[in-house]
């Protein structure tokens, strides 16, 4: 709870007679060294000197004595963006309710390894008044709980704004690695993945998503998505090696966290042409949203 960029505090419900608890918190992943553990005697702790949004593992054990400790539970939990002199933004893309493990990963058990590619048009990016700035990290909506050992997300600002066949993709070599790790989705929720290294937007280019799984899933993870005509690419490939590739319509509920700069005077949006004649025509346009100029040009 109370949940900040560099603080959280974490409570359990005390099992037994115990009255005495060690805890220790580390990256997520990573191993907790118990000769560094705090003692606590209140089933609560405060944690501070944390990193702006970053996951962290707290785990807790009961301590009745030197020789006699209980088997640590794990608690879970993100910190807070820390966006500095940016502008926070959430920006999210699509609200459909139906599933499909086709994006992204293809997350279906019976294959060991998938690629999955989607493309999210600046046109609903800017609406969320988003400028040149930070993506930090991005979130999908699952119904099942599972986890992915080994996945690798890459980013890229873009002009393309479909995929016309299952080769007409964007090779790695030309997008950003921005996040390399294990993920654990949870069913019915928002799974938000902060990445290792933020991706620039360039503010009015589309984004592509290039999301690599590199080890298999015990079980299918189903996400909800939204029907955007040619919007994603999948590749799967069986134990043989054997490796096949499509397109679909299928474009996964996605959340981007974003930090933004957002300039002192906005460029403006849709602009649009209306009675065109011979010699004279009519324009129009859309300010953004924090835009207040005292004229346009």
């Amino acid at each position: 709870s109370n949940i900040t960029s560099t603080a959280a505090n974490i409570s359990w419900t005390p099992v037994g007679s115990a009255t005495s608890w060690q805890y220790v918190c580390v990256a997520a992943g990573g191993t907790p060294d118990w000769s560094t553990a705090s003692m606590v005697t209140n089933p609560s702790a405060s944690l501070s000197n944390l990193s702006a949004y970053t996951n962290y593992d707290v785990y807790v054990r009961s301590y009745c004595s030197a020789d006699d400790q209980s088997d640590p539970v794990k608690i879970s939990f993100l910190t807070a963006v820390d966006c500095g002199t940016a502008e926070y933004r959430q920006v999210n893309m699509g609200s459909g309710t139906y599933t499909s493990y086709y994006i992204p990963g293809y997350m279906s058990s019976s294959y060991p390894k998938a690629d999955s590619w989607t493309i999210y048009p600046a046109s609903e990016i800017i609406m969320y008044d988003v400028y040149e700035g930070l993506v930090k990290g991005v979130a999908y909506q699952t119904t099942t709980t599972a986890s992915v050992e080994s996945v690798k997300i890459y980013m890229a600002n873009t002009e393309k704004t479909s995929f016309s066949s299952s080769s007409d993709t964007i090779s790695r070599d030309n997008m950003t690695l921005v996040y390399s790790g294990p993920i654990d989705f949870t069913a019915n929720e928002w799974t938000e993945i902060a990445f290792n290294n933020a991706f620039s937007y360039d503010g009015h280019s589309n984004i592509a998503l290039l999301f690599c799984r590199e080890s298999a899933v015990t079980t299918s993870v189903y996400f909800k998505y939204t029907s955007v005509p040619s919007s994603s690419a999948y590749a799967y490939e069986y134990s043989t090696g054997s490796r096949y590739a499509y397109t679909t319509t299928y474009r996964p509920n996605t959340r981007f966290t974003m930090c933004v700069n957002v300039p002192s005077c906005a460029d403006v949006l849709s602009v649009n042409t209306y009675n065109v004649e011979r010699y004279s025509m009519d324009i129009s346009w859309m300010p953004r949203a924090t835009a207040n100029p005292t004229n346009y040009q």
